[in-house]
């Protein structure tokens, strides 16, 4: 199956389109993200890392089920379970890669980008979803490259801009950390990634029915 080459234009018109169409869906999904981060910034131990990672993807299939405009709350429910799966296996391969080598690891995530909004759209395995995605991206992977590139270099920023002031101003951490402003803006830069995927999925025009062509 042949998959349309795209243009980063061709992302940013989509995400424009799903973001006016859909602004009640991203601000809340912004806003319980950043109820999440803000909370998890106050509590410790692995039991709670545990539950706010579960419930970040919950949020995430939740916002993604809308920008695909999918109202069926049973099978967005069953699709995080296998979302959570796949943000398991696909953080254990693409982290290490960004700690230890950062192109590694950006190559998995740009070829990886569409895997949230494949699961939660058809009913595909997480090894099927996998696979999917990259070849979705084969071959427009430059752009997918420089998403995957901004969409790092943003989280970069925010984490690295937040470490320099801490050390410049003699602040806590923390103090800046747990602040509400800056909760908001890393919470509103995941989610626009989210956004993006789903953008990027639509402008390769990738249908059901190609899907059951090429799984059949």
């Amino acid at each position: 199956m042949e998959f349309r080459a795209i243009s980063l234009n061709d992302v940013w018109n989509q995400a424009l389109e799903l973001l006016q169409a859909n602004q009640n869906a991203v601000l809340g999904g912004i806003a319980a993200l950043s109820v999440l981060n803000f909370t998890s910034s106050l509590v410790s131990g692995t039991s709670f890392l545990v539950a706010g990672f579960f419930v970040q993807v919950m949020i995430q299939a939740g916002v993604t089920a809308q920008l695909l405009d999918i109202r069926d709350v049973s099978k967005v429910l069953a699709r995080a379970r296998c979302l959570f799966s796949a943000s398991l296996a696909s953080g254990i391969l693409i982290f290490p890669g960004l700690l230890l080598f950062v192109v590694p690891g950006l190559i998995l995530l740009s070829r990886w980008f569409v895997v949230t909004p494949l699961l939660i759209r058809d009913e595909l395995t997480v090894g099927d979803a996998l696979r999917m995605s990259w070849a979705a991206t084969r071959p427009s992977q430059g752009a997918f490259l420089t998403l995957g590139a901004i969409y790092l270099t943003l989280l970069a920023a925010l984490l690295g801009g937040g470490i320099a002031i801490t050390k410049w101003s003699g602040l806590n951490p923390q103090s800046l950390y747990l602040s509400v402003p800056s909760t908001i803006i890393l919470s509103t830069v995941v989610v626009v990634g989210w956004v993006a995927a789903v953008a990027a999925l639509n402008a390769v025009q990738l249908s059901s029915t190609g899907l059951k062509r090429v799984f059949g």
